[in-house]
């Protein structure tokens, strides 16, 4: 009677726990409470950090079972990490009873935080196995507790000073400023040759969401007329376009199809012997579509480049007229493609 009692109260007590956990499908936070370890757990991280199977797992390992059964309060821990200045915050708020305490660990490595979170809550447990109360300052991190249990071969980052109130976490800005430019733009068929311009943009970022508006002027260029009918046409032209675009990121990368409308304005002034310009001027809109990818350096700023195709809802003509007829210099095409070059900044 006296092996079946010792069974019932160790290992078979943990395998009945496994048995009815996998039968009933029940959440692991309750079979992580009826394991012999008196802590309720409560875990929020992002992807890629530890999660709470695995925080509960390496708490397992460093309590693992008393030489004897002891009647302890259960601690409740709320643990949470989230992105803080470019590294990572864990806040773990623990309470036993009435005694509430507070802690903030930050770290670089997100991983190495949920083995900080296990060591802490680790050592809770196992002081109140050795008989001792908990007070408040502990609870918090002050004075430091004993190391009486071996800590895991795992570098943990050290705890820092907490303040006195539970501090609330900072939440990344939804809406950020995005500065756009200086952008190289070639554009190979709206003009008689290839043009090339120069792009600002301001716009905003909502989190996968790119919204800007940009515009520039293009390099000048000058058509030559045939032999027989000489004359010189020079074409100026600025652009003003709109852009929608949405990105999925992959780590330092990111690729984003986009939308877009843009208004071209030309301007032809024609030169030569009895040559008058027919047309001197056209404003037209253009829509397309395109898509951009990204290279990430930091938070704060992207090297961009990006191709688009748009088709014209105007095909203005420009024409001149002289001693021998009329001549057509240039007509719009009905689509172009542009590719740019350049760098975001977000803000």
């Amino acid at each position: 009677m006296t092996k079946l009692t010792q069974f019932l109260a160790g290992p078979g007590k943990r395998a009945i726990c496994g048995a009815a956990c996998a039968a009933f499908s029940l959440q692991s936070e309750v079979c992580f409470a009826q394991a012999d370890v008196p802590v309720d757990l409560s875990w929020e991280a992002p992807e890629g950090c530890s999660q709470q199977v695995e925080v509960e797992q390496q708490i397992r390992l460093l309590v693992g079972t008393p030489g004897e059964t002891r009647q302890v309060s259960r601690l409740r821990v709320t643990g949470t990490i989230e992105p803080f200045n470019e590294h990572y915050r864990l806040t773990l708020l623990i309470e036993r009873n009435t005694t509430h305490g507070t802690r903030i660990i930050e770290s670089d490595d997100c991983q190495s935080l949920g083995k900080a979170a296990a060591v802490v809550v680790g050592l809770l447990v196992r002081r109140q196995y050795s008989g001792r109360e908990l007070t408040e300052g502990e609870l918090s991190g002050r004075p430091e507790l004993p190391l009486d249990v071996t800590p895991p071969t795992v570098p943990v980052p050290p705890v820092t000073q907490p303040p006195t109130q539970p501090p609330t976490p900072a939440k990344e800005r939804e809406w950020r400023l995005l500065v756009r430019g200086p952008e190289l733009s070639a554009d190979f068929l709206t003009l008689p040759r290839t043009s090339y311009g120069l792009n600002l943009g301001l716009g905003t970022v909502y989190h996968e969401w790119h919204a800007f508006v940009s515009g520039g002027p293009w390099l000048s260029q000058t058509k030559s007329a045939p032999v027989l009918q000489p004359y010189q046409a020079d074409f100026r032209r600025w652009s003003v376009e709109a852009w929608v675009c949405r990105g999925l990121k992959l780590d330092s990368f990111e690729i984003a199809p986009c939308g877009l409308v843009a208004f071209d304005d030309v301007i032809a002034r024609a030169s030569g012997g009895g040559r008058v310009p027919r047309q001197a001027s056209a404003l037209w809109l253009s829509a397309g579509g395109g898509i951009t990818g990204y290279w990430h350096f930091g938070r704060n700023f992207a090297a961009a480049i990006r191709g688009s195709g748009r088709l014209m809802t105007k095909r203005p003509q420009f024409i001149v007229e002289g001693f021998v007829g009329d001549e057509q210099v240039h007509r719009v095409p009905l689509g172009t493609f542009v590719a740019s070059l350049g760098g975001e900044w977000i803000f």
